[in-house]
């Protein structure tokens, strides 16, 4: 643990009207637009006041002056930003998912603004930490986040993984490292009855994209003596809950060596042996697929719009990818299909499969739909914190 030290002192800054009302109605962003005014010593990174244009305090968060997002809120109380402030709210955080995934050894533990804590990301594997720094403000605060959560969790190892494009908007570098205690390499870890072999020091998000477990879980209902595709498979998530629900053969795809080499791990972890891994591109592996083909689907691809630029490439790459894997469908099977981009709106996501669905000229009828697994909180005062989309639907034979 480390020692007790200073901690910077609030300096105040001025936003405009509009901009406070909005943090007052429970927004955790504010842009360098709607700051007026300034303290004259404030530093590039530091912990600000943020005061109403009639000079009352409203919130403290931290600051980044290079940043389009320039405060981002701690607390609208009248409360000390201060060691024991990210205790408690890391022990609120883990009481929480702990009431919600008491039997689950990998979860996400903290969701940043959504657990109050602007650009930090707290994911448990067993008894590792990984961690996501990913605003410059909250490295003021990382000695007194570690020490929490080693008081809190007595973890083997707290890792770092910063990993994500999104850090150049905070002029941060790509870091990966043990910041407390030692790893030995890869862990299991258990969602549901299905095993996955975790690095927490290697590979995208550590190989398990723990937001989809609610959904991957809904799959299973619908995969009992099927066969069933796994496209953009990565780890293997979804096609491993299909043949833990009775799936007679399913095929994992992705285009990555190393995800299909994990893949593979996965499958020997679990016993699994009706199941092939297939390298490749998931839209060529689509169209060389026959029509008619498959009882289950999964299309969980990467992030198609980083950026609102992007959106008019991914609608039309989501409508193609959609168009081509609802052919491919049997009758009466199947399709599982996501959006992670929090540019595609659920309004968006709705007409984009709409598209895909007229232009494949079949009939489909919407089963469920899902989002991300509630320890990735959504809060409705912060739209920006809902970005993961599912529907599952089903291919009804055609009749005029």
């Amino acid at each position: 643990m480390s020692e007790s030290r200073p901690l910077p002192q609030p300096k105040p800054v001025t936003v405009e009207a509009r901009a406070a009302r909005k943090v007052a109605a429970g927004h955790p962003w504010l842009y360098a637009n709607e700051v007026v005014k300034r303290a004259d010593d404030l530093a590039d990174v530091d912990l600000v006041l943020v005061h109403d244009p009639a000079g009352r305090p409203i919130a403290t968060g931290t600051y980044f002056k290079h940043s389009l997002i320039q405060v981002r809120v701690l607390t609208r109380r009248d409360e000390r930003v201060d060691a024991d402030l990210f205790r408690r709210r890391l022990q609120i955080a883990a009481d929480r998912r702990r009431a919600i995934y008491l039997d689950l050894d990998c979860l996400r533990l903290v969701h940043g603004e959504c657990d109050g804590l602007p650009g930090l990301v707290v994911d448990r594997y067993a008894d590792v930490l990984v961690l996501e720094l990913n605003t410059q403000g909250i490295f003021l605060f990382l000695e007194e986040i570690l020490d929490a959560l080693e008081a809190l969790f007595a973890p083997r190892a707290i890792v770092l993984r910063n990993t994500s494009t999104a850090l150049t908007y905070e002029q941060l570098e790509p870091r990966t490292e043990i910041l407390r205690g030692t790893s030995t390499g890869p862990v299991v870890v258990s969602e549901w009855g299905v095993k996955y072999l975790v690095d927490p020091l290697v590979g995208q998000k550590t190989g398990l994209f723990l937001d989809q477990k609610e959904n991957r879980r809904a799959l299973r209902r619908w995969c009992r003596d099927a066969t069933v595709w796994d496209v953009f498979a990565y780890s293997g998530g979804w096609g491993l809950h299909a043949l833990a629900a009775g799936a007679r053969h399913v095929t994992f795809v992705d285009s990555s060596a190393a995800a299909c080499a994990q893949i593979r791990a996965n499958l020997e972890l679990n016993g699994f042996a009706s199941a092939e891994v297939v390298q490749a591109s998931a839209f060529d592996a689509l169209r060389e697929m026959p029509r008619n083909s498959v009882d289950v689907l999964v299309l969980d691809p990467p992030a198609f719009a980083k950026t609102k630029k992007d959106l008019p490439a991914a609608a039309k790459a989501y409508v193609d990818l959609n168009r081509v894997g609802l052919q491919r469908l049997d009758e009466g099977g199947l399709l599982a299909t996501s959006t992670c981009s929090f540019h595609v709106s659920a309004a968006m996501f709705a007409e984009i499969v709409d598209r895909a669905v007229f232009q494949s000229s079949q009939r489909v009828e919407l089963l469920a739909e899902g989002g991300q697994a509630p320890d990735h909180p959504v809060h409705l005062e912060f739209p920006e914190s809902r970005y993961l989309k599912t529907k599952f639907l089903r291919k009804l034979p055609y009749h005029p």
